[in-house]
């Protein structure tokens, strides 16, 4: 296994990917490069090999709005979860764009999607109930760094008057 530093997880924070020497087959798929972040270990499909997994595997949709990712949970008590979600590179873009009080148009949907486990013991209950909250937290984040904006933007007027 080597570092591998491709393009699926630009704008993400905290992801390492690697390619693997020999490919291997993943719920009958052939990849060759996997990725570790935070409590995720995962590889990326295509939207059209991901929704096929999906489907066979029975995955539920979650309830968050800013991405796509979908669920199911080997055990409800206590994980772990195989999991499909979209690259979420464009949400910290997003947040940063919305604090200076513009808008970027609406991303297109992903071309991939990174599927994997989480083997956090998490239930299935305390996942959906953070998945509930996870818009909410977008929002106040982006809310905080407007807020910070605002703030420097006025000490540096202040600045200017001194």
């Amino acid at each position: 296994m080597r570092k591998y530093e491709g393009r699926e997880a630009e704008g993400m924070i905290g992801v390492y990917g690697y390619k693997l020497r020999t490919p291997l087959t993943f719920f009958g798929f052939r990849i060759d490069k996997i990725f570790f972040m935070k409590d995720w270990i995962v590889t990326v499909l295509s939207r059209e090999e991901a929704q096929t997994l999906i489907s066979d595997q029975h995955l539920e949709r979650a309830p968050i709005r800013a991405a796509e990712q979908y669920f199911t949970f080997i055990d409800p008590e206590e994980g772990p979860m195989l999991g499909a979600f979209e690259p979420t590179g464009n949400l910290l873009a997003n947040s940063l764009t919305a604090a200076f009080g513009a808008e970027l148009p609406p991303s297109p949907p992903s071309k991939t999607f990174f599927v994997g486990c989480n083997y956090a013991p998490v239930s299935r209950e305390e996942f959906l109930e953070a998945a509930g909250r996870a818009d909410g937290l977008v929002a106040k984040a982006t809310r905080n760094i407007d807020e910070m904006v605002n703030e420097s933007q006025t000490e540096q007027a202040l600045d200017k008057k001194d």
